[in-house]
């Protein structure tokens, strides 16, 4: 298998080689309805692994939404090149993590992390990935750790002739009270910061309608007019 002919079906459906396809081709279904993997699925990890040191257990359980899934025919081969299969459901059926043994910190996975990860109490895999980047590029500059920093935060890293802005917010609004609270709670976030004076600032995102939902009957926002109405000042 040469490298450049690897693809996802979801990309080049003509590919030779589908590393990544439909889980409708993996089940041998044709049908499109009922072939996206939903929900909290099992996973088992390996020992001595990113995943497994990050989340300090071997069996874990992690939400879902996603119609590809990794081909297991080109399991060896991708092994053999030094890829690592370190997580995987239960009955062997389906790859959820992967990583990069010779990597300070290369993990890949299947599932969605953001879907359980919180401002205050992010992700294990989030936290994971950041500990080990302030200590390689930042080494033993001076840090300062706030109360809301999951691990120390080195200021000496930024650019302070650049301004340090933070985007966060809802994935949707649901409702007025909801779009303040969290826009209270991401402004108080902001102020514990705990670094340089007037960083860093912070801009509200959230959508009014999202369109990608798996059922036309799923609440999908409220829409431009209601949602401006609501916005925080």
């Amino acid at each position: 298998m040469r490298p450049r002919e690897a693809d996802s079906t979801e990309f080049n459906p003509g590919t030779p080689h589908r590393v990544i396809f439909k889980l409708r081709e993996l089940k041998g279904v044709d049908e499109l309805g009922g072939t996206m993997r939903l929900g909290s699925w099992p996973c088992r990890l390996v020992e001595d692994s990113f995943a497994c040191r990050a989340y300090g257990a071997r069996e874990i359980a992690e939400r879902h939404r996603h119609r590809y899934e990794f081909n297991r025919e080109y399991e060896k081969t991708l092994i053999a090149a030094g890829l690592r299969i370190t997580g995987e459901t239960p009955d062997q059926t389906y790859v959820e993590i992967c990583e990069l043994a010779d990597h300070p910190w290369y993990l890949g996975c299947q599932f969605h992390p953001e879907f359980k990860s919180k401002p205050m109490h992010p992700h294990p895999l989030f936290t994971a990935f950041i500990e080990p980047l302030t200590r390689t590029v930042c080494g033993g500059c001076r840090r300062r750790k706030s109360r809301y920093s999951a691990v120390p935060i080195d200021y000496s890293a930024f650019d302070p002739g650049q301004p340090l802005v933070l985007i966060a917010g809802p994935c949707v609004i649901e409702s007025e009270e909801h779009v303040h609270r969290m826009a209270r709670g991401i402004r108080e976030a902001v102020g514990q910061w705990g670094g340089p004076p007037g960083l860093p600032s912070f801009v509200f995102k959230a959508s009014f309608d999202k369109a990608n939902r798996s059922s036309g009957a799923t609440y999908r926002g409220p829409g431009l007019k209601e949602a401006c109405a609501s916005w925080p000042a």
